[in-house]
């Protein structure tokens, strides 16, 4: 088998069939899917046998209770026969050539990893548009201490629109140790241990984003200090925590300001959040930050620097903003 396709399933009635009408129709045949049903309790056990008659390329896995995205992709990865292993969402979407793009290019650089680009879809308005970035980052060979580095500054903590060498998994011992924050800890991982992974500039996946009860907008901000203690011991492990402390306190800051604002937990809690970050990982750190080519992203980070540095609540700054109905104005600056 050339590569199995692993797409965690979690009450995602609403866009399932859409998704698996893309796998099912790739134009790259030789591929086994198998479907982690994460105990729904939607239709979605009930779309995936239906799919599971028209396709003999299904496995269909029905966990017995919950157990979040990162132990389900867990439970596809230990019965995979795939050289090669792709993570898909089940509320996303994927080109009709995806696996092929993916495929061909990692037997072509005989890589640990591929990445390639994606579009975003605003679930509310309908509204699709092409992740935007560094031109550099594309058809670099990811070699070296330095360019790791980099790629580790850029952010890019999407595992569904890579490709991942299954051997290399396992040799490192790779596979998803969180429920929060899984995918981010993957990536770093994996950055730490390759020596050769590679960025094409294809665009082939679609990202479905503002999805009611994501978790994103309920309790992603909660996640945060165990994410983070989990990579922080990782570098330690690896003797490699001053090398790639910048590239760890962009990835920290760039998160608390994507979900403090979104977060529906309530102020007290979200503020103990907050000082709990940054009495653990930001206190009396003089943060030197990349240059983003994203102003907005910019204007964020050194809005949320200056409240660390300062000690000031960033949660009471975004409370302010809401209650002055100044949300038009956040969501501009949280572009």
């Amino acid at each position: 088998m050339d590569i199995s396709i692993i797409i965690p399933v979690y009450n995602a009635e609403p866009y399932l069939k859409q998704c698996l009408d893309s796998v099912i129709s790739q134009t790259f045949k030789n591929i086994e899917i198998i479907i982690i049903n994460d105990y729904s309790t939607d239709n979605s056990s009930q779309i995936i046998e239906t799919y599971k008659k028209t396709d003999n390329r299904i496995i269909s896995i029905h966990l017995k209770k919950n157990a979040g995205a990162g132990s389900a992709r867990n439970e596809g990865l230990k019965i995979a026969t795939g050289k090669y292993i792709v993570f898909i969402d089940s509320d996303d979407w994927v080109t009709p050539d995806y696996i092929e793009v993916l495929y061909n290019n990692i037997e072509k650089y005989n890589c640990d990893m591929i990445s390639a680009n994606f579009y975003i879809y605003d679930n509310k308005t309908g509204y699709i548009q092409q992740a935007e970035n560094s031109k550099d980052l594309y058809n670099t060979n990811f070699n070296s201490l330095e360019k790791k580095r980099y790629f580790l500054l850029l952010n890019n903590n999407y595992i569904w629109i890579r490709i991942y060498n299954k051997d290399f998994l396992k040799k490192n011992n790779i596979y998803f140790k969180l429920n929060k924050l899984e995918d981010s800890l993957f990536l770093w991982e994996i950055a730490l241990s390759s020596d050769n992974f590679m960025f094409i500039d294809e665009t082939i996946y679609y990202y479905r984003a503002n999805r009611n009860n994501s978790l994103t907008t309920s309790n992603y901000a909660s996640a945060y200090i165990e994410g983070l203690r989990e990579i922080k011991k990782i570098l330690i492990n690896k003797n490699a925590y001053k090398f790639y402390e910048q590239p760890f306190f962009l990835f920290a800051m760039t998160g608390i300001a994507h979900s403090f604002e979104s977060s529906g937990l309530p102020y007290k809690q979200l503020t103990d959040i907050f000082y709990n970050l940054k009495n653990e990982f930001f206190n009396n750190k003089d943060v030197k930050f990349y240059k983003e080519n994203n102003f907005h992203l910019s204007a964020r980070l050194y809005l949320l620097y200056f409240c660390l540095k300062y000690n000031i609540n960033y949660v009471k700054i975004i409370k302010i903003c809401k209650f002055f109905h100044l949300g038009k104005l956040l969501r501009i600056i949280y572009k």
